[in-house]
Formats: structure tokens, C-alpha cells, sequence
């Protein structure tokens, strides 16, 4: 009788073993999931972190990139609309009221600077001083050269009447010299030489030349 109660308490032990091993086993492999899953969110939200981080950097990082092409035509393009601001302007006329005395008492003043389309206009007015008669302008379109400093000259266009402006003894000469062209865009001064082929500083000549520079176009 001993014997076979032995056998059949064994047989139980057996049992309740296996039943623990399972429920263990089972318990092993949830915890296996459960791990896992979070495993996968932790890399997923450490990735995410990254990325906005290196969003953020990429934002704060300096910009080291040279113009283009198009940007670098654009800059030109600004430089040559400021050397055209004359060109812009014109109309326009400029005051000056500056005197010139020659040694042999001839006075001309040039009393303004016109710039427009087509013409640029010098307003004069001369006083002959000398004992005789003067000639501001010998020789008709090449005894005026109006030059601007970037080498371009612009064409004398003498009066039909008193082609070479003469000026008797003792009298006045109010009027205009025209010359032709459009003032260079690039151009910040005029000079003026009357009678080119004159005395500058003769006393008893009837040519006197004269020099006028305006800078300040």
C-alpha cells in the first residue's frame, strides 16, 4: 500500500511542474514583446530628436554661397543705371555764372550749362574790353570744342549770322553756343576751349582763347 501512494504523489509533483515551466515560459515571452516594443520607440523618438536638431543647425549655419551668374549681371546692371543718372536727369540745366577775363580786355562769362535730348547749350555774355575788334569763334565749327572726360566731343553749330561772333569795340554779345549730342552717361565733366588756334594771353590779339571746365555734372 506505501508503495503505489508513492507513485501516484510523483505523478502529481510531475504535473504541477510542467504547469509552472509553461506559465514561466509564457511570462518570459511577454516581457520579450514588451521590451522590444519599447525598444523601437525609444530609436524612434531619439531619430525624430535628431533630425529637428539637425534641422535647427542647418538654419543657425551661415550661408557661404557665391553670387550667381544672374545676381552678378543684376549688380552691373545697378552700376550702369548710377553712371546713367545724368542720362536720367535730362532735361537739365545747370547754373555756373563764372567769369573769364583775357589780357587784352575781352570779359566772357558763362552763365549756365543746358543738357538736353539732342543739344547742349551754353549761355554766354562778352564785353570787348580791347582796343579793337574781338572774334570768339575764327574759323566756324572748329573754333569751339566742347569736350566731355571721356573723350567724346561734341559739334559746334555756328550762327547763320555773325559766324565767327564777332564783337566790335566797346559792345556786348549776349547769346547761346549750341553744340550736338546727347551728354555721355558716363561723363562727370565738360571743359570749353573758344579760338583753339587764338592767344591765351596776348594783349593786342583779336582772337583771345578762353578755357572753361565745369566738374560737376
Amino acid at each position: 500500500m506505501k508503495k503505489k501512494s508513492s507513485g501516484v504523489g510523483k505523478k502529481v509533483q510531475s504535473k504541477r511542474l510542467q504547469r509552472n515551466m509553461v506559465v514561466c515560459i509564457a511570462s518570459l515571452a511577454i516581457l520579450s514583446a514588451c521590451s522590444n516594443s519599447t525598444s523601437q520607440e525609444d530609436v524612434t523618438v531619439t531619430d525624430n530628436e535628431t533630425l529637428v536638431e539637425q534641422e535647427v543647425i542647418a538654419d543657425e549655419e551661415p550661408s557661404n554661397i557665391e553670387p550667381t551668374n544672374e545676381e552678378s549681371h543684376n549688380e552691373d546692371k545697378e552700376m550702369e543705371e548710377k553712371k546713367d543718372t545724368v542720362k536720367s536727369e535730362l532735361p537739365k540745366t545747370i547754373e555756373v555764372d563764372q567769369q573769364l577775363i583775357h589780357n587784352n580786355g575781352t570779359v566772357l562769362t558763362i552763365e549756365s550749362v543746358h543738357l538736353g535730348e539732342e543739344f547742349i547749350t551754353i549761355d554766354i555774355q562778352a564785353i570787348n574790353g580791347a582796343s579793337n575788334n574781338v572774334f570768339l569763334s575764327w574759323g566756324g565749327k572748329n573754333s569751339m570744342i566742347l569736350q566731355d572726360d571721356t573723350g567724346v566731343t561734341y559739334p559746334f553749330l555756328p550762327p547763320e549770322r555773325n559766324h565767327n561772333l564777332e564783337i566790335k569795340i566797346g559792345e556786348r554779345l549776349s547769346g547761346s553756343l549750341i553744340f550736338v549730342g546727347r551728354i555721355n552717361g558716363e561723363a562727370t565733366s565738360l571743359h570749353l576751349k573758344t579760338n583753339p588756334n587764338g592767344s591765351e594771353d596776348k594783349d593786342a590779339t583779336d582772337m583771345p582763347s578762353f578755357f572753361f571746365e565745369y566738374e560737376d555734372l
